[in-house]
């Protein structure tokens, strides 16, 4: 994900009050890993269209009730993905509409 991306989403997360960056990392492996040791409800990744896509499924799976948030290259877009498997396109994204995916993607994990 590009820093200036990461940036903004880090800005975002640390004013709300029931939300926590508790990792960053730069591959596939190393958030699959900071996930479970954090026991994360939720997982903000890049949805790169130039690259093999996120694998929805498989990573949701290996980490049982967590949602992935994945936001595309340009940070205008983003997708929901669900154990089950479901995908909800999220459309435009906003600061505002971003962390309200959290937090709905958070209690449905609950």
């Amino acid at each position: 994900m590009p820093t200036m991306l990461t940036d903004i989403i880090d800005d975002l997360v640390s004013e709300q009050s029931d939300m926590l960056v508790v990792a960053k990392a730069p591959t596939t492996d190393d958030w699959i890993g900071a996930a479970r040791r954090a026991a994360a409800d939720v997982v903000i990744v890049r949805k790169s269209h130039d690259r093999q896509p996120v694998d929805p499924i498989s990573d949701v799976a290996a980490l049982g009730r967590l949602r992935i948030l994945a936001i595309d290259d340009g940070g205008r877009t983003g997708s929901l993905y669900r154990l089950h498997p479901e995908r909800v396109a999220l459309g435009e994204l906003s600061g505002e509409r971003l962390m309200a995916a959290v937090r709905a993607a958070a209690r449905e994990a609950d």
